[in-house]
């Protein structure tokens, strides 16, 4: 049987338990270990194409699924079922992701960490329910949030925004300077409208960085989108490859695209040129009191309590301000709270992505095809890497709990139950995973079972498995 503390630390700061955890004798210094610098890959990580190959990838497809279109236009059949394979190759692609992402989940023995990368991933959220990203998602949690994981969180904000996924999904490679001399150039030799797009500043501003109500303008919006101008990624077309400068993961800049000119931001002037301006905004943005704030709650809601306690948000904003916004520093000052160890913590209620992943460390998973996992998120209500808005997944219990996911949840528990029980001492696992979290009826209930399978359901299906 695992100490309270033990417990916690496996289910609030990880992802559950698995089989082989044995207790902690130190179980913040097994979080705080967890924080030191990774280089390698979770191995089912590390066979995911990067971004140049995925965009290459995802263009074929498309170009592909157009000629296929005119082709079926004739009610071709052969025209029409090859439209319809490359929209498979693609969705086969995004399954690749998702069954990739959640094998490291599932495998990983650093869960806080693989629980960071998920939180930081959800903060900068971006959605393959757009074509050109669904090949991207896997590759900008890799390169933008796995890879600054052990950095600043300017930094990461940086390798977020500037990532192809992030400037697709918010269309910032379709903003222009108004003045830039490639839309001077054709003013009145197109039929499109070129112009500015503040989409990515808008989000930068109220999601990514300060939060909303902090003080910002619609000036300091616009002025933040002219900055970031010629922001965009790499076009393989010649007449594009002479204007761009190329950057990581497919990244470029194109100065001909970019507002010339001083910028100004929370009443601060920007004399940098070209791309500089945009990073020194960003720099500052990162370190800005208003971002420690709301960075500060939103980790103390996920980690504590979805009514954040003051004192603790306090004590995590004081975190990053002291250490210029190091995330490890701010990561290990989330282990020191008190509040989150606490007997009469607030317990959160674990979203699809959080069940699903600690009834696969608990009880092992069939072998699901990966269509069959994208699936069944999707039907949980939670589709990976599909928020269905830039603010991402919501991170309150009230927005999981209802009667239809709680019935989905009991289908999936049966499901995995049916399959695995043989390999699974329910009664022995409960008492092992959740020591005196184990309510008395959770394990009447369980002892009480008229088979193994039952027991394994019930344990899967039971309230404790259901909050963390």
């Amino acid at each position: 049987m695992f100490s309270l503390q033990s417990i916690v630390a496996r289910n609030r700061f990880g992802l559950g338990t698995i089989e082989s955890d044995g207790e902690l004798s130190d179980p913040r210094g097994w979080l705080s270990a967890q924080l030191a610098p990774q280089s390698a890959l979770p191995p089912s990580l590390a066979g995911l194409p990067g971004t140049l190959a995925a965009m290459a990838a995802t263009e074929e497809i498309i170009q592909a699924r157009k000629a296929a279109r005119m082709d079926a236009a004739g009610a071709d059949t052969p025209a029409i079922a090859a439209r319809d394979a490359q929209g498979d190759t693609l969705a086969g692609l995004y399954a690749q992701q998702v069954m990739a992402r959640f094998a490291a989940a599932v495998m990983t023995t650093t869960p806080f960490r693989e629980r960071l990368v998920h939180f930081w991933t959800n903060h900068f959220a971006v959605s393959a329910e757009k074509v050109r990203i669904k090949t991207l998602v896997g590759s900008f949690e890799i390169e933008a949030i796995r890879a600054h994981l052990d950095g600043s969180f300017s930094d990461m904000l940086a390798g977020a925004v500037q990532h192809p996924a992030m400037l697709l999904y918010l269309d910032n490679v379709m903003s222009f300077g108004p003045n830039s001399s490639f839309v001077q150039r054709r003013q009145g030799n197109t039929a499109r409208t070129l112009g500015l797009n503040e989409n990515l500043a808008r989000e930068i501003l109220e999601l990514y960085t300060l939060g909303v109500r902090t003080g910002y303008t619609q000036s300091d919006v616009t002025e933040l989108a002219r900055a970031i101008t010629g922001w965009s990624v790499v076009e393989d077309r010649p007449q594009f490859a002479k204007l761009m400068e190329p950057g990581l993961n497919n990244f470029a800049y194109y100065p001909p695209m970019h507002e010339p000119g001083r910028r100004r931001l929370l009443g601060k002037a920007y004399d940098e040129e070209g791309q500089r301006q945009g990073l020194a905004m960003l720099r500052d943005l990162g370190s800005h009191p208003a971002t420690a704030h709301h960075i500060a709650t939103k980790l103390v809601r996920h980690f504590v309590a979805d009514d954040p306690p003051p004192r603790a948000v306090v004590k995590i904003e004081r975190a990053f301000a002291a250490s210029h916004g190091h995330l490890p520093s701010i990561h290990r000052a989330l282990i020191s709270l008190d509040e989150v160890w606490a007997t009469n913590a607030q317990p959160k209620y674990k979203t699809p992505w959080e069940y699903v992943v600690s009834v696969g460390r608990l009880a092992g998973l069939p072998d699901f095809k990966p269509g069959k996992l994208v699936a069944m998120f999707a039907q949980m209500g939670q589709a990976v890497y599909m928020p269905g808005a830039p603010a991402g997944w919501p991170d309150v219990s009230a927005n999981w709990l209802s009667s239809d996911g709680l019935s989905k949840r009991i289908q999936f528990a049966t499901e995995v139950a049916h399959i695995q029980a043989s390999h699974i001492d329910a009664r022995a696992q409960a008492e092992r995973a959740f020591g005196p979290q184990l309510t008395g009826s959770t394990r009447l209930a369980i002892d009480r079972a008229e088979s193994g399978q039952q027991a394994l359901t019930l344990l899967l299906a039971s309230p404790e498995m259901m909050w963390r």
